[in-house]
């Protein structure tokens, strides 16, 4: 007899073998839960979803009232033996063992890096880790604490739990996400080098620092060009104010939301991944999928499975990361 699972999350789109235009953290939520559902009878409770696929293995979709998600005892009720919430809700019963796993930025992993003067300027004016305060990283502990079971997906997740958990490393096993197979797509020919990045969180994803680079770089003989996912160009100011500063119109494309990543992929001829926190890294993952080379910080989860020089490169976020 399966075990039975059932996943709390808002939204939740199913996947099969391939990604079919889930990316990052959710491609690495749903490869996990399609996983789960080959070997478990898996429940969905969500907010909003899209129609399951024929021969689906998910057995049920139930929806709950936007921001109330089932309660414990309507859990035990349905005779789960494990829980995964996607939520902010803690579960703990004696009924069933609860368990989670990070998937996106570290939340409590924080690198020393030191910031550029520019960086440190924007910082005080937006505060892009307003998401990463104390109440945060103290509610992400309590989360960690209270969960049977606890999965990471990368040495970086993995020491967060240890570190700043203080839980014992033998209960933390690591968890490699699922690449999805890239499409074979026709591979566009360029007539200059063309470096890509996305960068949906800018900062985070150390949009300054590959744009600063990138400034560096047309002040030498090479000759080059780069494409840049970031829908929200036109409502960054200060973005475009650097942007122009560093003359960088005729070099840098900035793109907004992709239909098609694999286009995307097969636009360019490398992918960059500057970010200052990664617990993983999909763009990377992808990249290398479509035989890119690919050029990634310390900071990165990915850097498990790349060996500088050889199957990657990678630099240092904290010396020199321009």
């Amino acid at each position: 007899m399966n075990k039975k699972v059932a996943i709390i999350t808002k939204y939740f789109i199913e996947i099969t073998s391939e990604s079919d235009g889930v990316r990052g953290a959710g491609l690495y939520i749903c490869s996990f839960i399609y996983s789960l559902s080959l070997c478990c009878d898996v429940d969905v409770y969500c907010e909003e979803n899209t129609p399951v696929r024929e021969g689906s293995n998910i057995k049920n979709i139930f929806h709950y009232e936007k921001g109330n998600p089932p309660s414990a005892e309507d859990l035990e009720k349905g005779g789960y033996d494990f829980v995964w919430s996607l939520t902010d809700k803690v579960y703990k019963s004696d009924k069933f063992l609860t368990f989670t796993l990070q998937h996106s930025h570290s939340r409590l992993y924080r690198q020393k890096y030191i910031r550029r003067p520019y960086e440190l300027f924007i910082k005080r004016i937006f505060n892009p880790s307003r998401y990463y305060t104390k109440s945060k990283i103290k509610e992400y502990k309590k989360v960690f604490k209270t969960t049977d079971i606890l999965f990471a997906n990368s040495k970086i997740a993995y020491n967060d739990y240890i570190n700043l958990c203080e839980l014992p490393p033998e209960e933390i096993p690591l968890l490699n996400p699922m690449i999805p197979k890239a499409k074979s797509i026709k591979k566009e020919k360029h007539d200059l080098f063309t470096f890509g990045m996305s960068a949906v969180t800018f900062d985070l994803k150390g949009g300054y620092i590959f744009l600063e680079a990138l400034y560096n770089l047309k002040k030498t003989t090479k000759n080059f060009r780069a494409k840049v996912i970031y829908p929200h160009f036109k409502k960054n100011f200060i973005l475009r104010f650097f942007y122009a500063l560093w003359g960088l119109k005729k070099y840098v494309e900035v793109l907004d939301f992709q239909k098609s990543m694999d286009n995307f992929y097969n636009s360019v001829d490398c992918i960059v991944m500057p970010s200052r926190e990664e617990t993983f890294g999909f763009v990377a993952a992808e990249g290398m999928a479509h035989k890119l080379p690919v050029i990634v910080s310390s900071a990165s989860g990915i850097c498990d499975i790349i060996e500088n020089e050889k199957n990657g490169f990678i630099f240092d976020i904290r010396k020199h990361p321009v």
